[in-house]
């Protein structure tokens, strides 16, 4: 049997034009990432997962991983919460140092990008309601379907999601949370493209909308 086909997007954070003598480091991360990235207004009262409680400066593995090592090197870390859906007018509207996350397809004009070695993965799939009995083995069983997919996924995802989001009119790129979630999963035959970790952490967070656990999805690599 050959080893499943991963659609995995390979996450960079891109230095801009950042002053190693600074105490504090502003990087721009992610909205929309949890448990990679996690904002204090990602959290909600009453939540039955952690954490309970999330500081001002927010936390998740990602900020953590980057937190930790600009400390290594006596930097804070000022995190900069930004959407991704337009990173040239989010770097215009706001002064940071870097940003993350982002791969070599990230261009910024007038600005000199220089890559870390990369520091995360996320493990994106295709997820369906098993009750569609929908089969997806490649990127090509795609085509045609609708398909909800997290922003900027067909930059991240590869030429082959990209020519297949390209002519698929049945292609949307949303914020892909809460009501987005639910509204997705009750539609017939509908796709949804994000990080299996994301998705179960919103899935937990939004139990109050009717999504009751991962069993009643299937995950196609």
């Amino acid at each position: 049997m050959q080893p499943s086909k991963i659609i995995l997007a390979v996450m960079t954070l891109s230095i801009l034009s950042i002053n190693f003598f600074a105490d504090e480091i502003k990087i721009g991360l992610g909205t929309q990432l949890p448990p990679y990235v996690i904002r204090p207004s990602d959290n909600m009262p009453g939540s039955q997962i952690p954490p309970y409680e999330v500081p001002e400066s927010g936390t998740g593995m990602e900020l953590e991983i980057i937190k930790a090592a600009l400390g290594r090197k006596g930097h804070k870390l000022v995190p900069v919460f930004l959407t991704l859906d337009n990173v040239e007018e989010e770097v215009q509207k706001n002064p940071i140092d870097g940003i993350s996350p982002c791969d070599e397809t990230l261009k910024l004009k007038d600005k000199e990008i220089k890559f870390s070695e990369t520091h995360i993965s996320y493990h994106n799939m295709a997820i369906t309601n098993r009750k569609s009995g929908l089969k997806i083995t490649s990127v090509k069983d795609l085509a045609g379907k609708k398909v909800y997919a997290f922003q900027n996924a067909k930059l991240y995802l590869g030429e082959d999601f990209h020519k297949m989001a390209e002519h698929n009119k049945e292609y949307q790129e949303i914020p892909l949370r809460g009501k987005h979630l639910t509204t997705a999963m009750n539609e017939k035959d509908a796709v949804i493209i994000m990080d299996r970790n994301i998705f179960a952490y919103y899935i937990a967070k939004y139990s109050v909308l009717g999504l009751k656990g991962l069993d009643q999805f299937a995950f196609h690599n």
